[in-house]
C-alpha cells in the first residue's frame, strides 16, 4: 500500500508541473493500452496512461491488468485449476530520443505489481470442492521503448517493456521478469 501511495504522490506532483509553466510549453495526453506478455501471468493485457509532456520530457501514470492464465490439471485423486494476474500502476518517466517522423521515446515505470493466484480443487469421484486466494504486492522497475506515429487528432503507437519485479517465492510460475509488447492509443489534451 505504501507502494500505491507513492505512486500517487509523485504521479500528483509531475502533473502539477504544467499549471507554472506557460500554455505553449506542455501536452496532457490520455491514452489506452492493450497487449501482451511473453510469460504466463502478464498474456492480454489492457491498460489506461495520463501523463504531461513539459519542455519535451515526458511524466504520468498507468494502470494494467494483465489478465495472465488458467491452467487445469486432472490427477488421480484431484482436478486443480490455477488462475494467475497481475496489476501493475506505476509512474512513468521518459524523454524523446526522436522526434519526427517517429516519436520514439524511452521511458522507465517505477511502482508496484500486484499479483494474484486463485487455485481451485475438485476431488475426483465426490468430495468437497477447495478454494485458495493469495496476493502479493511487490515493487517493481520497467524500462520501455514506445514508438508514437502522430495522426490527425491522435498518435498511435507500439511498445516494448521490460516487466522487471515480482517474487520468484510466491509462485513457481511467476517470473521476475518478462517481455511485455503494448500498442497504444494517445489522444493530446491541450498544447
Amino acid at each position: 500500500m505504501k507502494a500505491l501511495r507513492a505512486v500517487g504522490g509523485i504521479t500528483f506532483l509531475w502533473a502539477s508541473i504544467p499549471a507554472s509553466l506557460g500554455a505553449q510549453q506542455f501536452d496532457l495526453e490520455l491514452g489506452l493500452i492493450g497487449g501482451w506478455g511473453l510469460e504466463e501471468p502478464y498474456h492480454g493485457s489492457i491498460g489506461a496512461s495520463a501523463g504531461v509532456l513539459v519542455r519535451r520530457f515526458y511524466g504520468g501514470g498507468r494502470v494494467i491488468k494483465h489478465f495472465g492464465t488458467s491452467i487445469t490439471r486432472t490427477g488421480t485423486i484431484e482436478t486443480t485449476t490455477t488462475e494467475q494476474s497481475t496489476w501493475v500502476l506505476g509512474a512513468e518517466f521518459g524523454f524523446p530520443i526522436l522526434l519526427e517522423p517517429v516519436a520514439v521515446r524511452l521511458t522507465a515505470t517505477v511502482g508496484a505489481f500486484r499479483f494474484k493466484e486463485i487455485v481451485r480443487r475438485e476431488p475426483i469421484g465426490g468430495g468437497t470442492p477447495t478454494k485458495t486466494t493469495r496476493t502479493k504486492t511487490t515493487s517493481m522497475f520497467s524500462p520501455a521503448v514506445t514508438a508514437l506515429i502522430p495522426l490527425p487528432g491522435f498518435k498511435i503507437g507500439a511498445e516494448v517493456v521490460l516487466l522487471n519485479g515480482g517474487d520468484p517465492n510466491f509462485s513457481e510460475t511467476f517470473g521476475t521478469r518478462s517481455v511485455a509488447f503494448y500498442g497504444r492509443v494517445i489522444v493530446p489534451i491541450g498544447t
